[in-house]
């Protein structure tokens, strides 16, 4: 059965996939209305590919104006065309089997894939960007998959592994001679800079977390890009112009997207990849790739189920979602959800306005990535949101930011109280309940901690008021009520089963 997918205002849709100079056929990306809301300061995605079937995994060109991706409308996965005069999807693949992990060539004019027709393992396959002329480009000797094209298209990167072995590779694939040379030994999900010279791509660290590296091509030496407690994988860049062989280019920095996973969204108690990713951006440059660890990656979405798959121009995001049972596709500007030209303080707002708590998780994850003079507050108030949902360590990791970032001793000495308030809550639960001789023996820690605050700080009420509810609490621990009861009282506190 044929499925019309569902494209709004379509003759709108023409005209802005067409720049002012339309012979050059420059698509500048899917549809979007770039005002937000005025009751909002958020962009919403936009729906570009939806119906009763998975559509997802799209690829993108700056020199073509159709929008490839894989669904299931068929039967099984196919590779999809969706072209700007006919809302209908063209398909462009007919195996019996799933074809999948489409790239679109920058000229626009070929297109790379994942097919299982003639290996169950899958090979990476070559075709016209009109489904034309298909043809293998690996064997079955190896697992092959996530292709991506080199900038001037004399190549590509893929993931592969041999038949009986355990890690993955990244080899590169010469499309002219057909050789093949492997350029990272352990790694997976190449991504390439729009110059050609960085090769970013996903690898376990030590403790096995997935991360994010980059590779200098030419050289050894790997970057982790990524750090922290949160996973992060499938990384991507822009669809770039197409550059002509052999052209030397200065390296020039570019946007690193990626899936990350921050938030606890099937409440199992832990953040894994289990949970719906969000989507984040880190800014690189090739000739300094170290200087991005530095950096503070910004997000783009809120955390949703199936958002791996994505694409990117200069101007649009397109990515899936998962709404209901299907994976759809929808489109954001590439900067995310959140306008640039939003004030702060605007943003800050909506913390205490906005009823939705993934985007004010989002708001404040995005005033640490880009506002430094705020990181501080947006740490202390994500912490918050995070014991909300008694996600203790991600609370503590962001009070140890505010503890960093924070110039002033008092808001420092504040942060450092909440951790204590933190770990007493971790420990003990709500019920502030000791069930051991080394519980106790913490407590009375926290306890003395509690005291050497509120003396240190005397003319801070605020810092003694926080030392002044620990110790409360620490003594409900310890079974005197009645003292704890009188701390309260003059606290005007009543209820100190809640660490927030």
């Amino acid at each position: 059965m044929q499925v019309q997918l569902r494209i709004a205002h379509w003759p709108m849709v023409i005209g802005l996939l067409f720049l002012s100079n339309c012979s050059s056929q420059h698509f500048s990306g899917p549809p979007i209305d770039l005002i937000p809301p005025s009751q909002s300061p958020f962009y919403q995605p936009v729906p570009i590919a939806t119906g009763p079937f998975d559509e997802f995994q799209p690829a993108l060109s700056p020199s073509s104006p159709n929008i490839i991706f894989v669904s299931h409308q068929g039967g099984n996965l196919d590779i999809y065309r969706l072209l700007p005069d006919n809302p209908a999807p063209e398909r462009l693949t007919i195996h019996s089997t799933d074809d999948t992990e489409p790239k679109l060539s920058p000229s626009g004019e070929h297109i790379v894939w994942v097919s299982k027709a003639n290996d169950v393992k899958g090979d990476i396959w070559i075709m016209n960007a009109d489904g034309t002329q298909p043809r293998p480009l690996t064997n079955r000797k190896t697992s092959d998959r996530s292709p991506v094209w080199h900038p001037n298209e004399s190549s590509i990167f893929f993931t592969t592994r041999s038949v009986g072995e355990r890690f993955e590779r990244i080899e590169q694939l010469d499309l002219q001679t057909g050789k093949r040379r492997i350029v990272v030994a352990k790694g997976y999900d190449p991504a390439i800079s729009p110059d050609g010279t960085l090769l970013c791509f996903a690898n376990l660290d030590s403790n096995y977390q997935p991360r994010i590296y980059a590779k200098l091509l030419g050289t050894k030496q790997e970057i982790a890009l990524t750090a922290g407690n949160y996973a992060a994988g499938m990384p991507f860049t822009s669809a770039g112009k197409l550059q002509s062989q052999g052209s030397a280019q200065a390296p020039t920095s570019f946007t690193l997207f990626f899936a990350r996973f921050v938030d606890d969204e099937n409440d199992d108690g832990t953040i894994d990849l289990k949970d719906g990713p969000s989507l984040w951006s880190l800014e690189v440059d090739p000739s300094n790739p170290e200087a991005a660890v530095t950096r503070q990656p910004s997000p783009l979405t809120t955390s949703e189920p199936g958002q791996f798959f994505a694409a990117a121009t200069s101007d649009y995001l397109l990515y899936s979602i998962r709404r209901s049972q299907d994976l759809d596709l929808y489109a954001l500007p590439v900067k995310g959800i959140i306008p640039d030209n939003v004030e702060p303080g605007r943003l800050m707002e909506t913390i205490q306005t906005n009823p939705n708590p993934k985007q004010r998780r989002l708001v404040l994850r995005y005033l640490i990535s880009n506002h430094s003079g705020l990181a501080a507050l947006a740490h202390y108030q994500l912490a918050r949101e995070l014991l909300a949902e008694n996600n203790f360590d991600g609370a503590l990791q962001e009070l140890a930011q505010v503890d960093k970032k924070s110039t002033t001793i008092e808001v420092k000495a504040i942060a450092q109280l909440q951790s204590i308030r933190v770990k007493l809550f971790q420990l003990l639960g709500p019920q502030l309940d000791i069930q051991s001789r080394e519980q106790n023996l913490f407590v009375q820690g926290f306890r003395a901690e509690a005291k050497k605050y509120k003396e240190q700080f005397k003319e801070s009420n605020t810092v003694r008021s926080r030392a002044r509810l620990l110790l409360a609490e620490t003594l409900i621990a310890l079974g005197n009520r009645h003292r704890a009861t009188s701390i309260l009282e003059k606290l005007g506190t009543h209820s100190p089963h809640s660490c927030r």
